[in-house]
């Protein structure tokens, strides 16, 4: 294997080393702003649950229980003053307020002392809304865009968030810059979305507070202003938030909006990887491989990526499979350096498709097979990553033709099936 092959931390900035590095950048990991806004699920007076609506997460309780200390007491004194069974539901039914219903709501959408039912959580909190009660105007329209309960339908979700909305509800005005900034269920706006998420972020909702920094960051809907994505993700990141402390990370790692300082990205990244933010293991990971902002500690880089890979992440299943074919932090392995970077490949991230590539072209963890090695090669040069698109015309020089057509056949169905 050649030992030319670049690490690159971030975007652009090559580093001394062997294979393709990258942590969650700017300019990369955040650019799809629908991985980055949230829709939540809202209790009466906190945010109960976000519910990451047209990404690959699902659910996350921000809160603990998901539930403060008042609203818990508010659904025991429900519990307590209205019987249980048929007479709890037949008096809500004729004499609970809107609060009570949307309690009820929430309590069947989590299947708390009652069976999980998405469909009767809909059905109370269609009762709340029509009474006016801007939580349920807003889990309504969650449940309209994750499909829950009702068949999905963005346009009912934004007609529902945008009357909690109205309503002063900070939880959906995000979920509405949300829609607007994704273009579901209405006609993309990026300037009405920054408009929605400062209104709430003005409230001090950190998931708004973290997208309007996002926006800020990317130039969409305002003025592209690094030093506002900076004050906005550091008000989202003071609150807790994650995914802001994440980007508060990459912004320091690249100077960006503030001097670059590798030991406050370190830290930022810690802050968030400590809560499970995957994006900030792998991120981590990189600053312990390259000895940026801490000491170079190959193990504790293997670590945060192996947390990062075992949940899905492209850019840390590549470098965990880099530190197996170089065991560092680890015993060389090229059979294990294969099985990170093809799952990564499979996933079309074009270094580890480079990588896998090369393994192949020199028989490093499988045997020598230039068909393969010319697919993976190919792939990856079809993302516009250079190296590998030299290589494969360096290997396509030894093969015959039939073996070249062979490896542009398999690279077609990859990525047919990919699709």
């Amino acid at each position: 294997m050649s030992t030319e092959t670049k690490w690159i931390i971030g975007t652009g900035v090559a580093l001394a080393g062997l294979l393709l590095n990258q942590f969650a950048t700017v300019n990369g990991r955040i650019t799809d702003l629908r991985d980055t806004f949230s829709n939540q699920l809202a209790t009466q007076n906190t945010e109960l649950l976000s519910i990451q609506a047209w990404t690959r997460e699902h659910l996350t309780d921000h809160s603990g229980t998901g539930l403060d200390t008042d609203q818990q007491a508010s659904v025991a004194d429900v519990q307590l003053t209205s019987g249980s069974g048929p007479d709890l539901l037949l008096n809500l039914e004729e004499h609970g307020d809107s609060n009570e219903l949307t309690d009820r709501g929430i309590e069947f959408y989590l299947g708390q002392g009652v069976p999980q039912d998405y469909g009767e959580a809909v059905r109370w909190f269609r009762r709340a809304a029509d009474q006016g009660n801007v939580t349920a105007q807003n889990n309504l329209g969650v449940m309209y865009a994750n499909g829950q309960g009702v068949p999905q339908d963005y346009a009912q979700a934004a007609r529902w968030y945008r009357r909690a909305a109205e309503g002063g509800s900070a939880t959906a005005q995000n979920n509405l810059g949300n829609v607007y900034a994704t273009g579901r269920g209405v006609a993309q706006d990026d300037e009405e979305a920054a408009r929605w998420f400062r209104l709430a972020g003005d409230q001090g909702d950190a998931a708004a507070q973290n997208n309007l920094g996002s926006m800020y960051d990317h130039g969409r809907g305002v003025l592209q202003d690094y030093g506002e994505a900076v004050r906005w993700f550091r008000r989202a990141a003071d609150q807790g938030n994650a995914k802001a402390q994440s980007n508060l990370g990459i912004m320091h790692a690249h100077g960006r909006g503030v001097p670059q300082n590798y030991e406050e990205a370190v830290e930022w990244f810690r802050r968030a990887a400590d809560k499970g933010h995957t994006e900030a293991q792998s991120s981590l990971g990189v600053l312990y491989a390259t000895g940026r902002g801490v000491q170079q500690d190959y193990e504790e880089a293997v670590k945060w990526y192996r947390l990062a890979a075992d949940k899905g992440d492209a850019a840390a299943l590549n470098n965990l499979g880099g530190m197996y074919a170089y065991g560092r932090g680890v015993e060389q392995d090229y059979r294990e350096a294969v099985r990170w970077f093809r799952r990564a490949a499979d996933q079309g991230d074009a270094s580890a498709q480079n990588n896998l590539g090369i393994l192949y072209s020199e028989g490093q963890g499988v045997p020598t097979d230039y068909v393969s090695a010319h697919k993976w090669l190919n792939l990856a040069a079809a993302q516009g990553h250079e190296d590998a698109r030299q290589r494969r015309d360096a290997i396509a020089a030894e093969m015959t033709t039939e073996q070249v057509l062979e490896a542009q056949r398999a690279a077609r169905d990859t990525l047919s099936t990919a699709q």
